[in-house]
Parts: structure tokens; sequence; C-alpha cells
């Protein structure tokens, strides 16, 4: 049981740094220069620094290896009663993102293999956890068919299409997410 939960934790790492490394090379072929704040050390709220022209931007990447999804990262009590925002959640950190790049695959294929097609969703910090906060309080703020609470923990996640969803649970509200699918322009 220890060994598949290392192997998991293993994996997840491996996908975070996957993304990480897609979305630091969209900001290099854009002019960016970029700095990995994870490269020995975990920083909470922020995973890359973008530098170009002056501008100083901080991003948090959130991968997510489910074609069609993206993930917001994790809730708990706080975030479900809108206490603790989703993203920037370390108050005395050293840094604070200023916008969050979804990565998700580009097509369809086998969930537990990492691959290298991205797409990409770059939004300003406030408008992911706006966007995000929609599906924790479709999902996670309300009752279970049988009447009882949903547990305020697990992974926020949220359709980003193509086609349709086919929930009764989540929202789907992918076409509010559409605009900021390889929006790099919005990090100025």
């Amino acid at each position: 049981m220890v060994e598949q939960q290392t192997r998991a934790s293993h994996w997840r790492i491996e996908l975070g740094e996957a993304g990480e490394r897609a979305v630091a090379d969209q900001l290099v072929s854009r002019g960016w220069s970029v700095t990995d704040l994870n490269a020995g050390t975990i920083e909470p709220n922020v995973d890359l620094i973008g530098e170009r022209s002056g501008r100083t931007i901080k991003l948090q990447v959130k991968t997510y290896n489910d074609y069609r999804w993206i993930s917001g990262g994790g809730v708990n009590p706080g975030v479900c009663a809108g206490t603790v925002p989703l993203f920037n959640r370390v108050e005395d950190a050293t840094h604070r993102c200023t916008h969050v790049v979804c990565v998700t695959p580009a097509s369809p294929g086998d969930r537990k293999v990492i691959r290298g097609d991205w797409r990409h969703f770059v939004m300003p910090v406030g408008e992911a956890e706006r966007l995000f906060r929609i599906n924790v309080e479709s999902y996670f703020n309300q009752l279970k068919s049988d009447g009882t609470p949903r547990a305020k923990s697990g992974a926020v996640q949220d359709f980003v299409g193509p086609g349709t969803l086919n929930s009764k649970v989540v929202l789907d509200h992918h076409q509010d997410y559409a605009p900021y699918e390889d929006a790099w322009d919005r990090l100025g």
C-alpha cells in the first residue's frame, strides 16, 4: 500500500513538472526569462517567475492529465466556505501568484501516461479563483443525491471541452474558460 502511494505521489510530481516545463517553454518562446522556483525548494504560491521588458509575472501552474478537463487543485473546508482562496493560500509566503496557468492534454489518450501535447489556460489569479469557485459552489457546497453533505476535500476540476458535459452535478461553464485558452498575451 505504501509503495502504491509512493508511486502515485511520484507520478503526480512528474506530471506537475511536465506541466511546468511546458509553460516555461511557452514563456521562453515568447521572450520571457523564466525562473523555476521549485528547482531545489517548494514555493507554495508560485511555480515560475517570468521577466520580460521590465515586467515580472508570477505563475502557479496546475496540470491535470485528463483530456477536456483542468484542475484548480485541492479544496478543504476553508476553500468551500470561501474563507481560504484556492490560489495564494499561504499568506506569509515570499511570493504571491499573479496568474494561473492550467495545463491539460490537447488530445485523448491514456490518463496514466504523461504526454507532451498540451492546452494552456492562462488566467489572472482573480479570474481563475472566480471560475473555479463556480464549481466549488455547484459541487462541494451542495448536498449529494441522498441528501447528505459532500466531503469538503478533494480536487476541483472543471470541464473545458470540446463537446458538452453530461453531468447533473458539475455545471458546464467551459465557455467561460474559452477566452483564456492560449491567452499568453494576457501576461503583458
